[in-house]
């Protein structure tokens, strides 16, 4: 038998999820086959539902200035006690739930990651 939630329970499963990353200091680690290559520490997690979905309060932008060189095809959001969250595999420069500046990282470069979403389950 399939599960479905109602649009009440979705909201508050995506309000407690926010509320599982903590109150300060979490984060999100993009990564290239499982590898560091950029972390991203937001200063205090905050976010807004709507229709099932918290979209992260990324600011201006949430940057890195010293990121390991990789190509980004995935990510993982800690607690900032570095309790791992979730992992997330939809990332790039737009239309996806993880919206950075570049997924082609050299040493050199600065990533900012500019949007974060997360849907909760049907």
């Amino acid at each position: 038998m399939a599960v479905t939630h109602t649009a009440a329970i979705r909201n508050a499963i995506a309000d407690n999820f926010l509320v599982l990353c903590g109150t300060d200091a979490a984060y999100l680690q993009l990564e290239d086959g499982g590898v560091l290559v950029s972390r991203h520490d937001f200063p205090t997690p905050s976010g807004a539902v709507s229709a099932a979905t918290l979209d992260f309060t990324c600011g201006g932008g949430i940057a890195d200035t010293s990121p390991a060189s990789g190509t980004i095809d995935g990510a993982k959001l800690y607690t900032s006690g570095d309790t791992e969250v979730c992992a997330m595999d939809s990332v790039g420069t737009a239309g996806t739930d993880i919206v950075v500046s570049s997924v082609s990282i050299a040493t050199t470069d600065t990533v900012t990651l500019t949007a974060l979403s997360w849907e909760a389950p049907d």
